[in-house]
């Protein structure tokens, strides 16, 4: 079912890679700082942070444009130890579509249309962020036009 929504447009990005944190210790986990040192370094992390506690498999994954990668593995490797994570790891072949409008994420029918949409169309999103204007998921590169098609006919958006 079409509705108006305050949904303005859909964007994508292609070549995004997913980056994972894990930590031995969570309570000890410097997190804000390692977004703090990439961001120091000029690295843009996507906003959005999927965190998984799970007592010693506590984990956090972001995603960065893939021009920035050889620059945050440098930064990771390099503050390792005093940031308190125990391995990074990585994902590639990914692709971010985000969804912009007034107020999106704090409209709860728009935000469970979206997942809803592409889980009928079979999409497995690997992360999602959002704000109050905009909601971010991280998908296979291979379904982001399919995601970002479904999308515009969900939200009802000219292309």
């Amino acid at each position: 079912m079409k509705r108006e929504s305050s949904v303005q447009s859909v964007q994508y990005e292609s070549d995004i890679i997913q980056i994972t944190v894990g930590y031995n210790n969570f309570k000890e986990a410097l997190v804000e700082e390692i977004f703090n040192e990439l961001t120091r370094q000029g690295i843009d992390v996507d906003s959005g942070v999927e965190k998984n506690i799970d007592g010693e498999n506590s984990k956090i994954s972001f995603s960065i444009a893939k021009e920035a990668f050889p620059e945050a593995l440098r930064v990771l490797e390099a503050t390792k130890a005093s940031l308190g994570f125990s391995f990074a790891d990585f994902e590639v072949g990914l692709a971010k579509i985000t969804i912009l409008g007034t107020e999106t994420i704090s409209m709860p029918d728009v935000t469970s249309s979206i997942f809803t949409r592409l889980e009928k169309e079979e999409i497995l999103v690997k992360t999602a962020s959002g704000s109050d204007d905009q909601i971010s998921v991280v998908v296979a590169q291979e379904d982001m036009m399919k995601a970002a098609n479904a999308l515009y006919d969900e939200l009802n958006i000219s292309v």
